[in-house]
């Protein structure tokens, strides 16, 4: 079963009056459900703004692309208008006339050669010099009519426009002119210049003609690839085609007749050029809308990301807010309330703030807390009874003991004398611990009071310390004392104090072993007078530090094995708060362990 579905079932079948308004986990699902939801339809929208963005751009795409193409059709129909004009332009020489020019050239400068040959009868190297570059040239041209021959026009066009070419036909210009000034030439540089035009015409004519088809193709095929473009729909592809077509006949037809049809001609670049710039209007016009569709539409994907952000941002904070409140916020009352607990403190109960699981918690938690509160009530009313039940039985027995080691039921031998010593310490331990607990039981209920007297705080540590000197030194064991008190009198309980100082000095040097130190320093900060006791014991260990006030805990025996009552800090820390103070301890194993202590000035209510 699904967790919706157990849940929901869970929820039926509560009873009506206790009936959950909605189950944590569900609220938990339904919180990230609309999150969700809300990426979701964010995603949908986005996909959306991209599809439109994709058609725009496919549109701005092709009208590019047929402006691109209408340019093309405009810079061809140009080219061929150009062409054809060239064309028309250049003298109507054929072939066969350049071939007979370049051949008649070349033999009227042989006969001049043997004219000056026979006339001058000296060497008349200059003139052959000419007729050698003038070989060169006519076998160029006639390479080049040959190609011309072949429809390979832009290689004949070519070879008449290399530098190669021009630098030879300025040469023999050159040779000519000092030619006819030293020998008196019959043939002049105009009539090179006269076969080098009708060579040039000839290739012209042809190349220019061949320039006309190359750009009418070009044409043809931008008009046909602006047809497909422009789609069925539209008739102009299919008319641009027409009259395009139609170029080629017109100038074949003038071509072949020798005349221009002028009329013919502008007619049909007319028909071309009208729709043509019709096209560029209206697909620079379509262009620019879809730019500025495209702008409006790049601003509102934007703006939908920027609040899209911002209310995914606004949701999920909502949403953690909601579960800080309903979930993390009660676990860490319950959390604070443990500690509480921890220490004893069971009236710390939670106000419940939710209607489900975490609030049951609560309220179970509260039971569970009034529960061990009515357990520790009873334990503390049994140990006071038990103990207060002890003390007559205890001090009779004392008597007894003190009975028989005065004789008083007949002599008491060594032995005997020695069994009745171990009886009357331990009924002291026992009678010791009974009053501890009636003590400590007192001091929980609230019904402990303190005798409160001004003292000489300085004496009256002294006069304590003076107590244990004898066992510090059967223990080899250091005392220092740094008392910077002066004069001071605080109101204390001098039997109360004298038995924290008890408990921590004894403490001290139950685990400090011989050669070791053990230092009592007091001094006054501010409205309160610091006491610490500090030895160079055995320490404890970090886990016992913060449990060594628990109740009954003894971190003694976890230390090195000495036995206690484990109720010794646990009452120094009640007397010290019954004096507005406060007690802690630092501790390090192997090195130390340091008790401190603070009282106010002041007698404390």
């Amino acid at each position: 079963m699904s967790i919706i579905g157990r849940n929901r079932q869970l929820w039926l079948s509560a009873d009506k009056g206790e009936r959950r308004r909605l189950p944590i986990m569900m609220k938990i699902f339904l919180g990230f459900f609309a999150i969700l939801a809300f990426v979701l339809i964010g995603n949908m929208v986005f996909l959306h703004q991209l599809s439109r963005l994709n058609r725009i751009i496919k549109s701005t795409s092709n009208g590019m692309y047929r402006i691109v193409l209408a340019q093309d059709m405009r810079k061809s129909l140009r080219q061929v208008n150009r062409n054809r004009g060239v064309y028309h332009n250049t003298p109507s020489i054929t072939i066969k006339d350049a071939e007979r020019s370049l051949t008649g050239f070349s033999g009227d400068l042989e006969s001049e050669m043997k004219r000056l040959s026979g006339k001058l009868g000296r060497d008349i190297a200059p003139i052959e010099r000419i007729n050698d570059m003038v070989g060169v040239f006519a076998r160029k041209g006639g390479v080049a009519l040959e190609y011309v021959k072949q429809d390979s026009i832009d290689i004949a066009y070519n070879i008449i426009r290399s530098d190669t070419f021009v630098a030879l036909c300025k040469d023999i210009h050159e040779e000519i002119d000092k030619a006819n000034k030293r020998y008196n030439l019959r043939i002049m540089p105009n009539d090179f210049g006269n076969v080098k035009s009708t060579l040039e015409i000839t290739i012209l004519s042809a190349y220019y003609r061949y320039r006309f088809y190359a750009w009418n193709d070009s044409l043809e095929m931008a008009t046909d690839s602006l047809a497909l473009l422009l789609g069925t729909r539209d008739t102009t592809g299919k008319v641009l085609s027409q009259y395009v077509d139609s170029l080629a006949v017109i100038f074949e037809r003038e071509r072949t007749l020798g005349v221009r049809d002028s009329a013919a001609w502008e007619t049909a670049s007319s028909r071309i050029t009208t729709p043509l710039e019709e096209i560029l209007s209206s697909e620079v016009a379509g262009v620019s809308q879809t730019f500025r569709e495209s702008q409006l539409a790049v601003a509102v994907t934007r703006t939908i990301g920027v609040w899209g952000a911002v209310g995914l941002f606004g949701l999920g904070m909502l949403i953690a807010i909601f579960i800080s409140r309903k979930i993390a916020a009660p676990i860490a009352d319950l959390r604070r309330a443990t500690h509480s607990a921890s220490k004893g403190e069971w009236d710390k109960l939670i106000t419940p703030s939710t209607n489900d699981e975490i609030g049951d918690l609560t309220e179970d938690f509260n039971k569970m807390l009034r529960e061990l509160g009515e357990l520790d009530v009873m334990k503390s009313r049994f140990l006071a009874s038990i103990t207060h039940d002890l003390k007559s039985p205890i001090g009779r027995v004392r008597g007894n003991i003190a009975n028989l080691q005065d004789g008083l039921l007949g002599p008491v031998n060594e032995g005997q004398n020695e069994l009745l010593d171990m009886m009357s310490k331990d009924v002291d331990k026992l009678s010791r611990l009974i009053h501890d607990i009636l003590d400590l039981q007192k001091m929980k209920a609230g019904a402990f009071k303190l005798d409160l007297a001004e003292v000489e705080l300085k004496p009256f540590i002294l006069s304590i310390l003076e107590q244990h000197a004898q066992v510090l030194l059967d223990k080899e064991i250091e005392l220092g004392v740094k008392l910077d008190l002066g004069k001071t009198k605080i109101y204390l309980d001098k039997k109360q104090i004298e038995r924290v100082f008890d408990n921590l000095v004894v403490n001290a040097i139950k685990y400090t072993s011989g050669g070791g130190r053990i230092i009592i320093e007091s001094n006054i900060e501010g409205a309160e007078v610091l006491f610490k006791v500090i030895d160079t014991g055995v320490g404890i260990p970090a886990e016992h530090v913060e449990h060594v006030f628990d109740e009954f805990y003894q971190a003694g025996q976890k230390v090195k094995g000495v036995k206690g009552t484990g109720l010794g800090l646990t009452i120094v820390k009640q007397i010290v708060e019954a004096h507005g103070g406060r007690i802690w301890v630092d501790s390090k194993p192997k090195v130390g362990t340091v008790f401190a202590f603070r009282i106010p000035i002041e007698r404390p209510n």
